[in-house]
This record gives structure tokens, sequence and C-alpha cells, in this order.
């Protein structure tokens, strides 16, 4: 449970680490 659990998680904070990190040199 637990992996599948992180698996699922993994990519989406990876995405939305990304996301913040383009949307912040984007800002700046």
């Amino acid at each position: 449970m637990c992996q599948f659990f992180f698996s699922f998680l993994n990519p989406l904070v990876r995405y939305g680490s990304s996301l913040s990190y383009v949307g912040y040199a984007h800002i700046r």
C-alpha cells in the first residue's frame, strides 16, 4: 500500500516541483 502510494505521489511531486521552479524562474 505504502509503495503504491509513493509510486503515485512521486511523479506528482516531481511535476509540482518542476512547475513551481519554472513559475519561480518566470516570475524572476
